[in-house]
């Protein structure tokens, strides 16, 4: 709602404000809403409850915006894609709070939207933002979805706002419960996570120093070097982060480098390794002992690797600026493993960022399948006999997975699947996946969605040209 100032005018909510400048910056220059929001929001006065407001605001209708509009249209005689962008993105924030935020009264939301209303867009625009705002606050408990039966994808879709083509995908690989079970987790914030600099402290001792900042945390479920912080302020323990005694990282990326299973003295190359966590994970599993050659394709990437252990006190690792495309042409070492983290679709990490389910599509995934292989392929030279890649992704599509591993054995016969499960330093349930790899999901595990599987050389091979 507006406030008033010394002349008796209304100022504007600062907080509806920025989020709705979030918001317009997305859609009219295709810019990320948390990136936007991380700049603006250090610059701002606002308190920290404010800036947490505007955050909820800016991700929740960036992340609900398809089941927004679905009701939305369900009261507004004009298409909202007719609408102009200020009074279209002022309605999603204002049935956004009637809709999911319990705390803000339906009354205050439709206010609020009138008064910004009132100051950026033009007159005609007030009533149908009010008229619009007070019907769906009127039946919000009664808000009709497509028929389920008859368009199972579709009902699903605007329900759990996510694109209809990746439900569609997902009915048909996954089924029904798991489908609606994954949707549903995804629209759910995740928790932070932070692995453990073992290098410089134990996970006791870093649950002990949460403590001591206020902050409560648990160990992770699975990753023996990873806590959950369950609540305090989060800034506190962002702080250790920065000190270089943790890293912000999944539960999923950390069981990554457990599969890898670094030893001391072993030489490791990590392709595609910026920004360096994983590079990171995997020389405290080395104890500083042996070496890392860190690749990426982009040498100005490689820097925040270099950044990243530093600050983490990883101390053997050497910068590679290549192509792991053709790793084989910049190296003539021979490796004992390869850690290949490719780029990928990252449909398995859609809850972690708002409007990243926006931003994919079937095009992507077949363009990264592509990519993956070559990546792997430009390893393979490289690995001693003997010698183990683990291939990794957050995606869960078996384009990128499963049909990247398969492509590559019937072309690498000198490399076999292993068992990856054995590898595992606590068991996972239900995570089996062909070729001997897992599968981690969200709503099974509590972890980002992640597929890894792991690759022994038995023999030399050739090269793929």
């Amino acid at each position: 709602m507006g406030r008033r100032g010394s002349g008796g005018e209304v100022a504007l909510d600062p907080v509806r404000r920025l989020a709705l400048e979030a918001l317009l910056r997305a859609e009219e220059q295709n810019s990320y809403v948390n990136l936007y929001l991380q700049t603006r929001l250090a610059e701002s006065n606002l308190h920290p409850r404010e800036k947490a407001l505007v955050t909820e605001i800016a991700n929740g209708v960036t992340r609900w915006r398809l089941y927004l509009d679905w009701v939305l249209s369900r009261f507004c005689k004009t298409p909202l894609d007719e609408l102009p962008p200020i009074p279209r993105n002022i309605l999603r924030i204002g049935a956004y709070q009637i809709l999911f935020m319990g705390s803000v009264a339906a009354p205050v939301a439709c206010n609020a939207a009138v008064e910004l209303t009132k100051a950026l867009s033009h007159p005609g625009m007030v009533a149908l933002v009010n008229a619009v705002l007070r019907r769906v606050a009127e039946n919000k408990d009664n808000i009709p979805l497509p028929d389920r039966d008859r368009e199972p994808a579709r009902f699903l879709s605007v329900k759990y706002s996510h694109p209809e083509w990746l439900v569609e995908r997902w009915l048909k690989e996954w089924g029904w419960e798991e489908t609606e079970a994954l949707l549903r987790a995804n629209n759910e914030p995740p928790p932070l996570v932070l692995r453990v600099n073992t290098l410089k402290v134990s996970v006791g001792e870093f649950l002990e120093l949460l403590e001591e900042r206020g902050v409560s945390a648990e160990p992770c479920k699975f990753a023996p070097d990873g806590v959950v912080v369950r609540g305090g302020d989060k800034g506190e323990a962002l702080k250790l982060v920065r000190k270089g005694l943790a890293y912000a990282q999944d539960e999923s990326a950390m069981i990554v480098t457990h599969i890898l299973s670094p030893r001391p003295g072993e030489k490791i190359l990590d392709d595609c390794a910026a920004p360096g966590g994983k590079t990171s994970h995997i020389g405290a599993l080395m104890q500083n002992q042996g070496e890392i050659l860190a690749m990426d394709v982009h040498e100005q990437r490689l820097k925040l690797v270099e950044k990243t252990c530093k600050r983490m006190g990883v101390t053997i690792v050497r910068l590679v600026p290549a192509d792991g495309r053709s790793a084989w042409l910049f190296l003539s070492e021979k490796v004992d493993k390869v850690l290949v983290d490719v780029p990928c679709s990252g449909t398995g990490t859609l809850r972690r960022r708002a409007d990243a389910r926006w931003r994919k599509s079937p095009e992507l995934i077949r363009e990264m399948a592509g990519l993956q292989y070559e990546l792997l392929r430009g390893v393979a030279p490289l690995v001693k006999v003997g010698g183990v890649i683990v291939y990794s992704t957050c995606s869960l599509e078996r384009e990128e997975d499963e049909e990247v591993v398969r492509r590559f054995l019937e072309r690498h016969p000198e490399f076999e699947p292993e068992e990856t499960r054995q590898y595992l330093p606590r068991p996972i349930p239900d995570c089996e996946a062909e070729f001997g790899a897992i599968r981690l999901f969200p709503h099974r595990h509590g972890t980002d969605g992640a597929f890894i599987a792991r690759l022994v050389k038995r023999a030399e091979g050739r090269v793929e040209e």
